[in-house]
């Protein structure tokens, strides 16, 4: 088998039927789905046992554990020659496991990146979208430096990881900030050849709820434990970096000296000035008020139409895009 398709869910059946539909209807069929249910208050089985796809395993998890553990169980559980991931609110193209199949019969690369769409929605429904990231890492470009220079970044839903990495590589249950992000480094840093793809290849939703665990999971010890990892793993210019960018989430009246160090630091590290602008008002105007800016920025201009693949976004409609 290719592909094991690894999707954690917890209280998002709703969504998971649109994110399943759009694995089922791959124009490449070699592939498993391996759902991990965390816990949900109305079991995500019922869903999964809807499609009637053999194709779809259903893991339900005894208490909730966390999308990280939850992760490692579908790692386990992956019978796959390759592990790709799936959040249970994104979708992927049609054409995705076919483009990513023939990158690999090339020359059977350790990690495989892509591009994707990213959909921005705000708690009144506008929407805008843009192209993440809107540039390839390139050869030699530490990740860490990539991601946190400018914002670009490589999510779950991009990576494509063979066995041999993700039997000794695994999400750190103990980070519920980032923990993604920090799993996507280590499959980088440990394989030995990785194959960057310019092909946009999934939707990645990223709305404004408060809910949400990314933006739930933001206190001091979060905090702390990701710059521990990126200490002990990453370089120092992207250590500088990431303390810019974790520095930002504070006051500046409360911490003037920690905050306009780190900014500092961030910029000999060759942090992207725009972004080091956002971070300086984010921390005298607070994050809420910055984010509330941000969204009306993105959606100032909204696009003349809807891109094809927005439809991959509706529970009622198949997918016809290529």
């Amino acid at each position: 088998m290719m592909f094991s398709i690894i999707i954690p869910t917890h209280n998002s059946n709703a969504t998971l039927t649109v994110a399943l539909r759009s694995c089922l209807n791959q124009t490449f069929g070699d592939f498993e789905i391996i759902v991990i249910d965390d816990a949900s208050q109305e079991p995500a089985a019922k869903i999964c046992e809807g499609f009637a796809d053999p194709r779809i395993v259903c893991l339900r998890n005894g208490f909730n554990i966390g999308a990280s553990a939850s992760r490692n169980r579908g790692l386990e559980a992956a019978r796959g020659d390759y592990a790709v991931f799936l959040d249970a609110d994104d979708v992927y193209l049609p054409n995705k496991l076919e483009v990513l199949s023939r990158a690999i019969a090339i020359g059977h690369p350790d990690v495989l990146l892509h591009r994707q769409y990213r959909l921005f929605k705000t708690q009144e429904g506008a929407a805008s979208w843009s192209e993440l990231p809107t540039r390839s890492l390139e050869p030699g470009e530490p990740i860490e430096e990539f991601t946190f220079r400018a914002g670009e970044y490589y999510n779950i839903n991009v990576l494509c990881v063979r066995r041999r990495i993700f039997e000794v590589t695994r999400f750190r249950p103990g980070m519920r900030m980032l923990e993604d992000q920090a799993f996507v480094f280590d499959c980088v840093r440990a394989a030995k050849t990785v194959a960057v793809l310019d092909d946009l290849l999934a939707v990645y939703v990223d709305d404004s709820r408060a809910g949400r665990a990314s933006r739930r999971h933001r206190t001091p010890e979060d905090f702390r434990a990701f710059q521990d990892y990126a200490q002990n793993h990453l370089t120092v210019r992207g250590q500088a970096l990431i303390d810019a960018t974790i520095a930002s989430e504070l006051s500046i009246f409360s911490h003037p000296l920690k905050v306009t160090g780190a900014l500092w630091r961030g910029y000999r590290a060759g942090m992207a000035f725009p972004r080091l602008l956002f971070y300086g008002f984010r921390s005298l105007a607070g994050a809420r008020i910055s984010a509330v800016l941000l969204d009306l920025a993105r959606n100032s201009t909204p696009a003349s139409s809807s891109p094809k693949w927005m439809s991959l976004l509706h529970p009622s409609q198949e997918a016809e895009i290529s």
